[in-house]
């Protein structure tokens, strides 16, 4: 694999990407690539994607991918590389199993020696800024996981922030985060957290379009 010609391509996408948030084209500097899921099956819809089957060339390849997008400035990301899916996510539809509801069931070894391994090479050794979650549940045992059932919208909330959930694509925390709070079900200290990640993100981006509001 030719992992220097994946990163020079790459960082020519997250110059460009720049160049284009900085005309005002574009909304944001996220990215949400590298897809560095395994690829064990060809009916997925995604496989394409992907760098293929086996971990170590995912793991290679994702180094490459991620140090591309973000440059080599030191202290400034050019663009944020968002590794997706965190993890043993390779379904789209079968027998009426959806990707957006299913349990992957993986042994220990399987996700030590096979789902993990480029993840963890996007963070450790790429130092990639963002890491997206898949839908999935992993090993679900219990009914209630099984259902994937939380009693109410603010426990949801609670639990996906304390587990280190910095921003959802969505608005959902945004709606039931408040009374989250209110209820006991998370501290303000979970949300300082997860917003000094946040913030840090916005100026290592050195995006002069940023208000700060005192």
């Amino acid at each position: 694999m030719e992992e220097v010609s994946i990163s020079d391509g790459d960082n020519a996408i997250g110059t460009e990407a720049r160049a284009l948030y900085n005309l005002g084209q574009a909304e944001g500097l996220t990215i949400w690539s590298p897809n560095v899921n395994i690829y064990r099956d060809p009916r997925w819809g995604r496989g394409q994607e992907t760098p293929g089957e086996d971990p170590t060339t995912a793991s290679k390849y994702a180094v490459a991918f991620v140090k591309g997008l973000q440059g080599s400035t030191p202290g400034t990301l050019q663009t944020s590389a968002c590794c997706k899916h965190a993890t043993a996510y390779d379904l789209e539809e079968w027998n009426g199993v959806a990707r957006y509801n299913f349990n992957a069931k993986v042994t220990a070894q399987d996700l030590a020696d096979t789902f993990n391994p480029p993840f963890k090479s996007c963070v450790v050794d790429a130092k990639a800024s963002c890491v997206m979650c898949a839908y999935t549940d992993i090993n679900v045992a219990l009914l209630r996981d099984a259902q994937r059932y939380a009693p109410t919208p603010e426990d949801t909330v609670a639990v996906a922030i304390k587990a280190g959930l910095d921003l959802n694509c969505g608005n959902y925390t945004q709606v039931h985060g408040m009374a989250a709070l209110q209820q006991g079900k998370m501290r303000e200290s979970d949300v300082d957290r997860a917003l000094t990640n946040l913030f840090a993100f916005i100026y290592a981006m050195k995006d002069d379009d940023f208000i700060y509001v005192g």
